[in-house]
């Protein structure tokens, strides 16, 4: 009998597939039932309904599609160690892979015996005692967040098991809901106020200045775009055209470029003067890295002789060719953050710039907080001075429906003003329109 691995054609069902049949774009109400089988044969049949369609790939699956070839006797941790040597091969990153090993080691199968399922057989594991285990961690003083880990290990080493078909059925299936772990509470999102928009914005320019890079910028276009921070980071000035007040950004999360999108007043302007006041223009990065360098000593000498003659910092930044923040950041220092040419890293952002302003006023709100404070003040109506409808919202943020800007965004918000703001679609050129009144006859 071949094994689990083995590339000998079996007579099991390797790959289905249930899906309606469409005809001219409109449903025909039929249902059509896709098999693929070991050793690549397909079979494909049509039924008057998904119930039909379901019940016949049923039949197929008593009958032929769970051939045990790994053999349910054999024991449990045959399997495990088989199937870690296949994480190790395979795309998944090696800090994932060892963060699983260490939880089969300490849960799944550990060496002393004491609980997991180390002597057991793979085919004799049942769901009592899968809840065991949970509540053996439990009463270990384990986190509730460690139980769920060892929770979805255990059930991907289960539900390859059963593709693998050395078990015909995955005894984590049985749980009843309230039997299988919780995760933490995901932390609601916070929304910024208005007030706490110019505060933060002020804050970032007192603690970094107005010289290039200016991370206030960046701050008030990942809040005013609804922008993640790592699609902000990456903007260069080819990406913006001042004159039909548009952008485009990278969408990180869809992989894909989205079309142009609307400024919101008054980052339009803003952007515009800092694009022309540091001449950046093709690829040039609006917010580049930044390496810490010597100051030129030279530079330096000159700039303290000036400050001493009494010099005005604007006159003294004229002599030298350098903006009025930069002269001043390098007259207390000997060494400054230079650009480099690649973009800045989130990470860079949350932890020198974001995470000391809210450390300094005592503020709670994290970078993530921005772009649902975006789309909930668009809505509200704080952002603009009057409400935005939900759907223009959609395009501006580049949402794939209605359903998440409301139902993930916007849903903190009570019912009643939901319903209240849900209108037809809108055109993407409505969207723009919105914010820019000169694209009002596109």
């Amino acid at each position: 009998m071949p094994s689990a691995w083995s590339t000998e054609p079996l007579m099991g069902i390797r790959k289905r597939s249930i899906y309606p049949i469409n005809e001219g774009g409109e449903r025909t109400g039929k249902w059509r039932l896709d098999i693929t089988y070991e050793g690549g044969k397909r079979s494909r049949t049509t039924h008057p309904s998904k119930k039909a369609a379901q019940a016949r790939l049923k039949e197929l699956e008593d009958t032929e599609g769970h051939v045990l070839v790994g053999g349910p006797e054999r024991a449990f941790e045959d399997y495990v160690r088989a199937w870690q040597e296949r994480q190790r091969q395979g795309r998944m990153s090696a800090k994932t892979v060892d963060r699983m090993d260490s939880t089969i080691r300490t849960w799944i199968i550990p060496t002393h015996g004491k609980w997991g399922f180390i002597d057991h057989r793979i085919g004799g594991i049942t769901d009592r005692q899968i809840v065991a285990l949970y509540a053996t961690m439990r009463k270990e003083g384990r986190a509730e967040r460690t139980v769920h880990k060892t929770h979805e290990v255990l059930g991907r080493i289960l539900r390859s098991a059963v593709r693998d078909r050395w078990i015909k059925n995955n005894p984590m299936d049985s749980l009843e809901a309230h039997e299988r772990p919780g995760t933490a509470r995901q932390r609601q999102p916070e929304i910024l106020s208005h007030k706490d928009v110019w505060r933060i914005f002020h804050a970032i320019r007192d603690r970094r200045g107005t010289s290039f890079p200016d991370y206030s910028l960046l701050w008030l276009t990942v809040y005013y775009q609804g922008t993640r921070v790592g699609e902000a980071l990456p903007l260069t000035a080819q990406d913006f055209d001042f004159d039909r007040r548009q952008f485009s950004r990278e969408n990180f999360k869809q992989k894909r470029h989205t079309g142009p999108r609307g400024l919101i007043p008054p980052i339009d302007s803003l952007l515009r003067l800092y694009v022309e006041n540091n001449n950046l223009s093709g690829e040039d990065l609006l917010w580049p890295a930044l390496g810490k360098q010597r100051v030129d000593p030279e530079m330096r000498r000159r700039i303290f002789e000036m400050r001493d003659q009494g010099l005005p910092w604007v006159r003294i930044a004229e002599a030298v060719g350098l903006s009025d923040s930069r002269v001043r950041l390098i007259h207390k220092t000997s060494e400054e953050w230079k650009p480099s040419p690649r973009p800045a890293s989130p990470s860079f952002f949350r932890q020198e710039v974001w995470g000391p302003v809210m450390a300094k006023l005592h503020l709670p709100y994290l970078a993530k907080d921005l772009r649902n404070s975006c789309v909930v003040n668009l809505i509200d109506g704080e952002m603009t001075g009057e409400p935005v409808e939900p759907q223009v919202v959609m395009h501006h943020v580049d949402h794939k429906s209605l359903d998440v800007t409301l139902g993930v965004y916007y849903r903190f918000r009570a019912k009643d003003q939901i319903g209240a703001r849900t209108k037809p679609a809108t055109t993407e050129a409505e969207a723009f329109a919105l914010f820019d009144p000169t694209l009002r006859s596109l």
